[in-house]
């Protein structure tokens, strides 16, 4: 696999691509897509001249019971894994190295709701074995946790700097996913850093705070960006123009 590094600045990168899992909301209530594979999206970007992709799975781990969860709002597990993203993280791992997917940049996903330790020990793990990873992917809001729970497990944090991981952090409307909160993580961690997913959902207050200090360790993804730019609710004063 070819490190990022070496890659030439005149190449395509595709900054946002879940593979590997499920979304089991979007597999329950009518959404798309619900799964893809490591390898249909290797082809895929194959197939539109994309030359990587950062990939990690998708942000519902079977770990967890989501038929008691839509219910009751309460993380209950389902007894299909021992621990949070366990087979959804190491299906990506392997599926990559077995088919030699080059293309494709592998993130691993963790969850704050339960057995975060077991977690940080398969990362630790796959990392001391030279797999390839490059970076920790957060979806706060599928996991109903704050960027803050980031400042409980120190171990993690380690991790993060001793092999220079940066953190994915989703963005959303949702209380749990505000992109402002990451910045205030970011100030306080300069030696970590972190991307922001989905532009910060276009939040003018966000761009505020973000122009209004220097965040050297803080960075941006766009995806969707038609979709965001489309679906702003430009009658509201929160969102840029």
């Amino acid at each position: 696999m070819k490190n990022p590094k070496n890659i030439n600045s005149k190449v395509i990168i595709d900054i946002h691509t879940h593979a590997e899992g499920f979304d089991f909301a979007n597999l329950l209530f009518g959404g798309y897509p619900f799964s893809l594979s490591a390898v249909q999206l290797s082809k895929i970007l194959s197939e539109n001249n994309i030359d990587f992709s950062v990939v990690f799975p998708f942000p519902t781990p079977c770990y967890f019971n989501y038929n008691i969860y839509w219910q009751t709002k309460k993380y209950v597990p389902s007894l299909l894994d021992d621990f949070p993203f366990h087979k959804e993280n190491e299906y990506l791992l392997g599926t990559i190295e077995s088919f030699k997917l080059d293309n494709l940049l592998p993130l691993l996903s963790i969850s704050f709701q339960d057995k975060v330790d077991e977690q940080i020990k398969f990362l630790s793990n796959c990392l001391e074995k030279n797999r390839k990873i490059y970076g920790i992917k957060l979806h706060t809001s599928a996991d109903n946790s704050s960027i803050y729970c980031l400042e409980k497990f120190e171990k993690l944090k380690e991790i993060a700097i001793k092999y220079n991981l940066p953190f994915l952090v989703h963005s959303g409307n949702e209380t749990f996913s505000n992109p402002i909160e990451v910045l205030k993580v970011a100030k306080i961690n300069p030696q970590i850093r972190f991307c922001i997913a989905h532009l910060g959902r276009l939040k003018k207050e966000f761009f505020q705070m973000l122009d209004s200090d220097k965040f050297d360790n803080v960075f941006l993804d766009m995806a969707p960006f038609l979709f965001m730019c489309k679906n702003v609710d430009n009658s509201k004063q929160d969102f840029l123009d």
